[in-house]
């Protein structure tokens, strides 16, 4: 097990902070003594900010770190509830173990995008933005059609925690540029693009359908500079093109 290795030990980038993670895990575990029934107590406890966020992180690193957290909690709550839905009678170990292999297969999964050729260009969800940073960010489809989007029936939580959970996911991936962030939304969508994404949208015309500004980032418009028309980046000149 990684937390009986030594703290030293050679494991690359980042080894000693894995360790310390690890450590802290276990502590925690033991801490809370955990009787094996309150599944969701336990998750909402071990996974609690105030357990990993220590008073050593500057602010911004603080509040990153916080909210990367709580999508974390509310991630892993939310799979439990899903799983004790599906296997009520599963005991509660049975069913964390579930959420374990599926939390760890999402993980696996957000990989970058993989185009045969050396790059530093990688794509990936807001989900798979969490715990990663770079140089330049750019997050694009920014509306609302898309952003909160409508709860699916599936989704275990209200439609008050579903905002809640999207509001973080926004939040989390604004705080993951280092030096520029690009913040990108299309003011209309092909109707059958519109359909093939999911998207609820409700005016426009026959063939283009009209996407409102997110909620998310209507609320931080006043710290940020002023909004650049698509085409004045690119060149075209086709509505077709600038969405």
């Amino acid at each position: 097990m990684l937390a009986a290795e030594p703290r030293s030990k050679s494991r690359g980038a980042g080894g000693i902070a894995i360790w310390d993670r690890a450590k802290r895990f276990l502590d925690l575990r033991n801490k809370f003594d955990w009787n094996g029934e309150d599944a969701m107590g336990f998750v909402s406890n071990l996974i609690d900010p105030q357990h990993w966020v220590g008073s050593d992180y500057d602010k911004d690193k603080a509040d990153g770190a916080t909210l990367d957290l709580q999508l974390l909690r509310d991630k892993t709550l939310a799979l439990l509830k899903q799983e004790h839905d599906r296997k009520p009678k599963d005991q509660a170990l049975q069913q964390l173990r579930r959420v374990a292999e599926r939390l760890r297969h999402q993980i696996a999964t957000n990989e970058p995008l993989d185009t045969g050729e050396p790059s530093n260009l990688h794509v990936t969800t807001l989900w798979g933005a969490k715990g990663v940073t770079a140089e330049h960010v750019y997050i694009l489809g920014v509306c609302k059609e898309a952003l909160p989007g409508q709860r699916r029936d599936e989704y275990p939580g209200t439609d008050a925690q579903y905002v809640d959970e999207q509001r973080r996911l926004f939040y989390v991936s604004i705080t993951r540029a280092k030096e520029t962030l690009v913040i990108s939304r299309a003011l209309l969508v092909g109707r059958g693009p519109a359909k093939q994404l999911g998207l609820t949208v409700t005016s426009g015309s026959q063939f283009w359908a009209d996407l409102k500004m997110s909620p998310f980032l209507h609320d931080i418009m006043s710290v940020l500079p002023t909004a650049e028309p698509g085409d004045s980046w690119s060149g075209c000149t086709k509505e077709s093109d600038r969405n």
